[in-house]
């Protein structure tokens, strides 16, 4: 494997797809670790985080990852050929899922953010290029931390991306939606006419995002 460059703390090269899970409701079990980890014998997730590296033709097998946020995560992060994916999931509400299905948008290059329910989750997808960016020490800190580390054979760390979507869960949570309203209008100008003053977690995703 030919390393083309290293970025952020994680290694990223084009032939591989990197993955980052991360629960910030509750701490895994034994049991469901255990389970995650099935999906690849070099997995051995903490007790918050799951990461999972697949080179060449390789990926996530088929269902792993609606499993994965289904049951076990509500967080994840992953890059593949500089196409990136953001996830978030919420117990599902039907007022809730209705509320955020507006920001629903498809840019160029199929970019944007899709709402689905999933189960009895919702899950909010973006789908994007971003550009690499330095956070802040502790702009967009969680306050969570893992009992036991996750001590995968994977070298890709997502930290600044996982936490900045815990912040934006937080906010949606609270009836916040301006976050996504940050996204949508950066994919799909136009589409939404009220004016929204940005928290500091939409100036950031609007900042690292990038058109292709």
């Amino acid at each position: 494997m030919k390393i083309i460059s290293i970025r952020n703390g994680f290694e990223c090269d084009h032939s591989s797809s990197n993955y980052e899970f991360f629960s910030s409701e509750r701490p895994l079990t034994k049991e469901e670790r255990k389970a995650i980890s099935g999906y690849s014998s070099r997995s051995h997730p903490g007790t918050r985080k799951a990461t999972f590296s697949y080179f060449g033709d390789y990926d996530l097998p088929s269902g792993a990852e609606k499993d994965l946020l289904a049951n076990y995560f509500d967080i994840m992060v992953s890059e593949s050929y500089d196409w990136w994916q953001f996830a978030i999931a919420f117990e599902y509400e039907k007022n809730l899922f209705d509320a955020m299905k507006k920001y629903e948008c498809n840019g160029a290059n199929d970019m944007g953010i899709v709402i689905e329910k999933s189960g009895k989750r919702i899950i909010v997808h973006i789908y994007c290029q971003i550009e690499y960016d330095d956070f802040s020490p502790n702009r967009f800190s969680i306050g969570i931390e893992e009992e036991e580390d996750d001590e995968s054979d994977v070298e890709v760390d997502f930290e600044n991306y996982r936490n900045l979507l815990i912040n934006l869960k937080r906010e949606i949570l609270k009836d916040d939606f301006s976050s996504l309203h940050a996204v949508c209008s950066f994919f799909k100008p136009g589409k939404l006419d009220e004016i929204v003053e940005y928290t500091k977690v939409g100036k950031k995703l609007q900042s690292i995002l990038v058109e292709n």
